[in-house]
């Protein structure tokens, strides 16, 4: 994933296009997988996965998993703008699968948080820094989506 998205930087740096990522983070994960073990809490992650192909379809589109909680999306020529309504789509749809967490202190059901953040043009070469710092803004969110300018 981040040696493609290298890849993607460089070229968005030369075409003067953004690179919109998308940080998943699933609310409450940790009551999940203590509730119902590792192999589920993955299966789930792999369901949450596939809301993600389902809504970003394009061939270029990168996501991968991060760490436990976390999945990370990047969309190579669309600005956060853009990208915000089907990240609204992911969220939505993960609600829908109902996945049920029974201990969760903020609700039944699993949930995730969307952070749209725009990579202008140049700003970022490696991709590490880029995701520390979308991490970061996701991370100091409140709501279920936020989106943010790096």
């Amino acid at each position: 994933f981040q040696e493609t998205l290298r890849r993607d930087l460089a070229v968005a740096r030369r075409a003067e296009r953004f690179v919109t990522l998308v940080i998943l983070e699933v609310v409450e994960f940790d009551i999940y997988r203590k509730t119902f073990g590792a192999k589920t809490a993955d299966s789930c992650l792999r369901m949450i996965g596939a809301q993600i192909t389902r809504t970003l379809r394009r061939a270029g589109d990168l996501s991968a998993r991060y760490d436990d909680a976390t999945v990370v999306a990047a969309v190579v020529g669309q600005e956060p703008g853009e990208i915000q309504p089907p990240a609204e789509q992911i969220v939505e749809h993960v609600r829908q699968l109902g996945l049920h967490n029974p201990r969760g202190k903020l609700g039944r059901y699993l949930a995730v948080r969307a952070t749209v953040v725009g990579c202008p043009p140049g700003v970022y070469e490696d991709p590490a820094p880029a995701i520390a710092d979308a991490l970061s803004g996701a991370r100091s969110a409140d709501g279920p989506l936020r989106a943010v300018l790096a």
